[in-house]
C-alpha cells in the first residue's frame, strides 16, 4: 500500500524509501528513481512506477529477494546498472530477468542464446561479461541494444541483428574479442562512441547508407578490419573512430564528409592510399599519424585555409596530390621536397607534418 511518508522525495528524484510493506505504489510527482532507493528491502513482493518516470538508478531494487512484479511505464528511458541485481525471484527458468518489453539480464549459462519474443528493449548491460556467450540470435521486434548490452562478451562470434533495430547504444559490444562479422540493418542511423572498440578478430563491418553518425572510438582498435565503406549520409569522421586499426588497407570515405576529426586514423599502419573528399573543410591534428606505409593522400582540387596534415611516411617520391596553392609547409626530419604539377613530393621524409595555409588570394 502506498503511504506518502514512506518516500523521501527532493526536486522530483526518490532519494529514499522508509516503507516496510509487500507493495510499493510510487508517487505520481517523482520523475527519477535513485541510486539504492530499495536496495535490501527484502518484504518488497510488488512495486508500481507510474507514468512520467524517466530513470531508475543504479542498484536501485538490488538484493530484493522476494521482488516478483514491477510494473515500468514507457516513459522510463535510462535503468542502471545493477538495478535489479539479485531478484532471484523476477528471474525467470531460462534465466532471463524480463519486465514488461524490457531484457534487464541474462544470468544463465549457455553458449547459445535466443532472446524471447516480445522482447523490445536490451536494456544497458544486460549480457556484460557473459564469457559463456558465443552465438546470439535477437528476433524481430527488438528497436534498441542498450549502453554496454554485451560488453566484454569475449567468447562471442555471432549475433544477428534484426531489421527493426533502429538504436545501438555506446559500448554495446565493446571488448567482444571474437567476434569476426557484424551487419548493421538499414533502419539504424546512429553507432554510439566505443559500440566496436576492442572487437581485436572483427574482419567485416557491413554499415547502411541510413547510418548517419558514428561516435567517437566506434572502432577503435579493431585489429584485424580490413575494409570500411563509409555510409554517404556521414558528414564528420570523429576522433579515434578508426585509430589502432593496424590492418585497414582500405576506406572509401563519401564525398559528404566535411570533417576528419584528431586521431580518426592513426596508427593505421596497412593503409597505403587515402582520397579526400571534395567537400572537406576540416582535418584535425593526427587524423592520419602513425602510418608508415602511406604513399599517397589524393586531396581534393579546391583550397582550403588553415588546416592540420599529419602524414609520417617513409620511403622515396611520396606525393601528396591536388593541391593547387601551398601558403606554407613544415617538415621535421625531411631532407628534400619539390612542388610541381600539382603534387607536393618529398624525398626520404621519415615524418612530415605540414600546416597549410591555402588561399586562391595567394
Amino acid at each position: 500500500m502506498r503511504n506518502a511518508s514512506d518516500f523521501i522525495i527532493k526536486k522530483g528524484i526518490l532519494e529514499k524509501y522508509t516503507g516496510s510493506g509487500e507493495e510499493a505504489v510510487i508517487p505520481a510527482d517523482v520523475v527519477e528513481i535513485g541510486m539504492e532507493v530499495f536496495s535490501g528491502c527484502c518484504s518488497l513482493k510488488r512495486v508500481i512506477i507510474p507514468d512520467g518516470v524517466t530513470a531508475v538508478g543504479c542498484y536501485a531494487f538490488k538484493n530484493c529477494y522476494n521482488l516478483t512484479a514491477v510494473t515500468i511505464p514507457n516513459s522510463v528511458t535510462r535503468i542502471g546498472e545493477g538495478a535489479f541485481d539479485g531478484c532471484t525471484s523476477l528471474v525467470r527458468d531460462d534465466g532471463f530477468l524480463i519486465i514488461g518489453d524490457r531484457l534487464l539480464a541474462w544470468t544463465g549459462d549457455s553458449s547459445d542464446v535466443v532472446v524471447p519474443d516480445g522482447v523490445r528493449v536490451i536494456d544497458n548491460a544486460a549480457f556484460i561479461v557473459c564469457d559463456s556467450l558465443s552465438d546470439v540470435t535477437i528476433p524481430d521486434g527488438v528497436e534498441k541494444i542498450g549502453v554496454s548490452a554485451f560488453q566484454g562478451c569475449s567468447n562471442l562470434t555471432n549475433v544477428l541483428i534484426p531489421e527493426s533495430v533502429t538504436n545501438i547504444g555506446r559500448s554495446a559490444f565493446h571488448n567482444c574479442s571474437s567476434l569476426e562479422r557484424i551487419e548493421i540493418p538499414e533502419n539504424v542511423t546512429y553507432i554510439g562512441e566505443d559500440t566496436f572498440a576492442g572487437c581485436e578478430r572483427l574482419v567485416s563491418v557491413k554499415l547502411p547508407e541510413t547510418v548517419t553518425e558514428i561516435g567517437e572510438g566506434a572502432f577503435y582498435r579493431c585489429s584485424a578490419l580490413k575494409k570500411m565503406i563509409l555510409p554517404r549520409e556521414m558528414s564528420i569522421v570523429k576522433k579515434n573512430t578508426f585509430c589502432d586499426c593496424g590492418s585497414l588497407e582500405s576506406v572509401i570515405i563519401s564525398d559528404d564528409v566535411t570533417e576528419i576529426q584528431e586521431c580518426a586514423f592513426k596508427n593505421c599502419s596497412a593503409l597505403i592510399e587515402i582520397t579526400i573528399p571534395d567537400g572537406i573543410e576540416i582535418i584535425e591534428k593526427d587524423a592520419f599519424a602513425g602510418k608508415e606505409n602511406l604513399k599517397k593522400v589524393a586531396l581534393p582540387s579546391c583550397n582550403f585555409h588553415g588546416m592540420w596534415y599529419n602524414i609520417p611516411c617513409s620511403g622515396n617520391h611520396n606525393s601528396i596530390w591536388g593541391i593547387s596553392t601551398v601558403g606554407s609547409a613544415l617538415h621535421s626530419h625531411c631532407r628534400g621536397h619539390r612542388f610541381e604539377s600539382g603534387m607536393l613530393h618529398h624525398k626520404s621524409c621519415i615524418s612530415m607534418q605540414v600546416f597549410l595555409f591555402i588561399s586562391s588570394n595567394m
